[in-house]
């Protein structure tokens, strides 16, 4: 579904303002080219590359829709739906976006969109246009029709039936994308917010709330069932699930019976007023290390075991280094590699792993020496037997 050609507009607030689209790595990052540059009516189309972006310019650009939509979220740009169509007639539960071929017999054959006045006459949308071997160079509403375009139209299912009875076009098939965001997107966050403040208080338990969310997100269908099983993320569960033996096995073997005793033999060599504090600043800082080349869920199976084991070896409540983990494991910030979230905005941000490191380096240490601190007056150190 890639070579349509579609036109983006950017925005005041989008990070392509005041840069250019090499610096933005747009090819790299959305296998898109961006063909030419509309600028106060004038076109641009000579070293593209380094040209500085401005608001209200228009990309003429060439993709597929998945980058287009992706382009879109991350830059800050419009596309011709969000210029051109209305809140309710995106948001419409009737619409839906297909994939058409223009037939050889029809009479649309040689006009331009504009000329058809399509929108009026078919009640549907053209929001991208695709020509086998040729590369549009234009407006959309400018270009000439040819028999056998490929067209991404979006509009009520009534207009697309009619769109393929009319013998006009040949309906290729109808395609999942999300132009606009649901009208009632906003109860998600509040259903997450609410979640979250009765956990909190200690009103509904989270496991209960969440699902009670969920559930109250399907009943007014601002997620369908399929959507919400889609966006489980299927890999993780799996590596939890594969991954509680191996903490089962570093427990029971003497693993981490070993590992604790050689993190209690070096806190033994400080005072024993601070040998607690300093079994927690390490715990703390072997999470955090293993943290950074391995996801958090796997990081906390694998030192909760060892957590325990070193407190016990000391008399305490594991609690305390429990916690320490738990936290430590969620403090990725040094590499891409170590968090989700890092990784999804390494390629889009243009960043480096040297990018991360800088930062991340410093925040780390701040969060080690900060953990080290408040852990303990918040869960405070405790004999075993209490």
């Amino acid at each position: 579904m890639g070579g349509y050609l579609t036109e983006l507009k950017v925005s005041e607030e989008s990070p392509l303002v005041g840069r250019t689209c090499k610096e933005r790595a747009v090819n790299k990052n959305y296998d898109i080219t961006v063909l030419d540059i509309l600028r106060d009516g004038k076109l641009i189309s000579k070293n593209i590359r380094d040209t500085i972006i401005y608001p209200e310019d228009i990309l003429f650009v060439r993709g597929s829709l998945e980058n287009f939509l992706r382009m879109k979220e991350v830059e800050k740009v419009t596309m011709l739906t969000d210029e051109k169509l209305t809140q309710d007639e995106l948001i419409h539960d009737d619409n839906t976006l297909v994939e058409c071929l223009i037939t050889n017999q029809t009479d649309l054959v040689g006009k331009s969109l504009m000329e058809i006045n399509f929108r009026r006459r078919f009640g549907s949308f053209i929001l991208a246009i695709r020509r086998e071997g040729e590369i549009l160079r234009k407006k959309i509403a400018h270009v000439v029709l040819q028999a056998f375009d490929t067209l991404l139209i979006y509009g009520p299912i009534e207009k697309i039936k009619e769109l393929s009875d009319s013998g006009d076009f040949i309906v290729l098939g109808e395609i999942e994308a999300t132009l606009q965001k649901h009208k009632y997107w906003w109860v998600s966050v509040a259903v997450i917010l609410g979640t979250v403040i009765l956990a909190a208080l200690g009103i509904v338990p989270i496991l209960k709330g969440a699902l009670i969310g969920a559930i109250f997100l399907l009943v007014i269908r601002v997620i369908t069932a399929n959507e919400a099983y889609q966006s489980i993320n299927w890999q993780v569960i799996v590596l939890i699930a594969a991954l509680i033996p191996l903490g089962i096995v570093i427990q029971k073997s003497g693993t981490a019976f070993w590992i604790g005793t050689v993190l209690n033999d070096i806190a033994n060599a400080f005072n024993p007023l601070i040998r607690p504090t300093i079994m927690l600043s390490l715990i703390y800082l072997v999470t955090i290390i293993l943290t950074e080349t391995t996801s958090n869920a796997a990081t906390a199976i694998i030192m909760t075991p060892i957590a325990i084991s070193a407190a016990q070896q000391m008399g305490l409540d594991p609690r305390t280094f429990v916690f320490a983990v738990c936290f430590a494991a969620s403090a990725s910030f040094i590499t891409p590699i170590g968090y989700q979230t890092n990784l999804m905005v390494y390629s889009p941000g243009g960043y480096k792993f040297t990018d991360y490191v800088r930062v991340g380096l410093p925040l780390a240490i701040v969060l080690w020496c900060m953990a080290t601190w408040l852990i303990p007056i918040l869960w405070p150190f405790a004999s075993i037997n209490v």
